[in-house]
């Protein structure tokens, strides 16, 4: 009966737990890198993404960031930001995760797309027209029309550090982070 019960714990803690899902948008010259799925993907065929996936055992959302970088677009990030972070938009539908979100401003490398089963293509846009696309996440249009106002400030700043190194990232739907 005891040997019952731990698996039932056991189970009810495998459902409970939060997992990690992190992307990576590029920026450069007032642009933002994304990429269309591949429409024979599982989860959002068919539609614009951050580059990015999903944390591998025990890795932290900035390891997970540097991998998906180099495994999907075969650069390595040097520079980056914590953008915002929110909750799987329908989780009930699959295991939950949560979204990290980092803009990334410096790179070794150029980003090219080297999982084409994962992305059909990739394409730089400005972010106007990004938030036009058909995008994977509701939640990706805050966070663009949030980088956009900073990529604005940055411009009437000129001096110092750029505002994404200074600012607070966004935290979508929740009051207080959940721990993973």
């Amino acid at each position: 009966m005891q040997q019952l019960q731990r698996e039932h714990e056991h189970r009810q803690k495998e459902k409970e737990k939060v997992n990690i899902c992190v992307g990576g948008i590029l920026c450069r010259e007032n642009k933002i890198l994304l990429g269309k799925r591949s429409a024979h993907r599982s989860f959002y065929p068919h539609v614009w993404d951050i580059i990015g996936g999903h944390g591998a055992g025990n890795e932290t959302p900035e390891q997970t960031l540097v991998r998906e970088l180099k495994e999907e677009l075969d650069v390595i990030a040097t520079e980056w930001k914590l953008l915002a972070v929110f909750p799987d938009q329908e989780p009930g539908l699959n295991e939950q995760y949560i979204y990290y979100v980092y803009v990334v401003t410096d790179w070794i490398g150029s980003p090219r797309n080297i999982l084409i089963d994962e992305h059909d293509a990739i394409g730089w846009f400005e972010i106007d027209k990004a938030l036009q696309l058909d995008l994977a996440l509701s939640g990706y249009t805050e966070v663009f029309r949030r980088l956009a106002e900073e990529i604005q400030a940055r411009k009437n700043e000129r001096k110092g550090l750029p505002l994404w190194k200074t600012s607070k990232p966004i935290v979508l739907f929740y009051s207080r982070l959940p721990t993973v």
